[in-house]
């Protein structure tokens, strides 16, 4: 038998780890059942630009497909862990809002699962929708043409929130527990989008104040910290 050879220090630490992906339901504050999925990856659009020869950078990638391998993967691990929970949020990157094949690539990926786009929330930055507000609409518009549900992320900003155009495309919004106290705009608005019918999903809430996010317009919390 020959003697078993262990990896060096340099062969560890030289060994990529990949990033786990994830789907975790975020809980009604008024009846605490599952409202949906939240896909969590630690993986990252790179939309750095790049100079000199191509075949010497790393290679391009699509927004559409990265967003619809995003998909892929959240709808194999609802599939493999019996989650039934819909919509299924997928963040998706700023250039992916424009992207001709965006909606194209996300419909084929669900046609391997059996899907339909209602299943999915394509959730985009604040900072993507504030910006160039008249060419965001359409783009908007574009996704919800193809029957996507759409969401903003508002956990470093909340700009788009005074857009009544934005807000009528719109499904769900994340925001951050730590503005709540801070914020007085992005509180007062809360209970308006709730009454639109729109998911808010509140991050890093405390169980304890479930009852002071309720009464403000929070309709989900994702990922609660317990007292204890």
């Amino acid at each position: 038998m020959q003697p078993r050879t262990l990896p060096s220090l340099s062969d560890r630490l030289s060994t990529s780890v990949q990033p786990t992906d994830r789907i975790t339901p975020f809980v009604s504050l008024s009846d605490y059942s599952a409202g949906g999925l939240i896909h969590e990856t630690a993986l990252h659009y790179d939309s750095a630009l790049r100079f000199g020869p191509v075949h010497k950078t790393v290679a391009e990638s699509c927004p559409a497909t990265w967003v619809a391998q995003r998909l892929s993967t959240a709808l194999g691990e609802a599939r493999d862990t019996a989650s039934i929970e819909r919509p299924i949020h997928i963040g998706a990157p700023t250039t992916a809002l424009s992207h001709r094949n965006t909606a194209k690539a996300c419909q084929a990926t669900l046609s391997e699962y059996n899907g339909c786009t209602q299943e999915v929330c394509l959730i985009f930055d604040d900072a993507a929708l504030a910006t160039s507000p008249r060419d965001t609409i359409t783009a908007l518009g574009a996704l919800r043409g193809a029957g996507f549900r759409l969401g903003i992320n508002a956990q470093r900003s909340w700009l788009s929130l005074k857009s009544a155009s934005a807000l009528l495309m719109v499904d769900a919004v994340w925001i951050g527990a730590a503005h709540l106290d801070l914020e007085d705009g992005l509180m007062s608005g809360l209970q308006e989008l709730r009454d639109a019918g729109i998911q808010v999903i509140c991050f890093d809430a405390a169980w304890s104040r479930a009852n002071e996010y309720l009464a403000a317009g929070v309709t989900h919390v994702f990922r609660a910290k317990s007292d204890a």
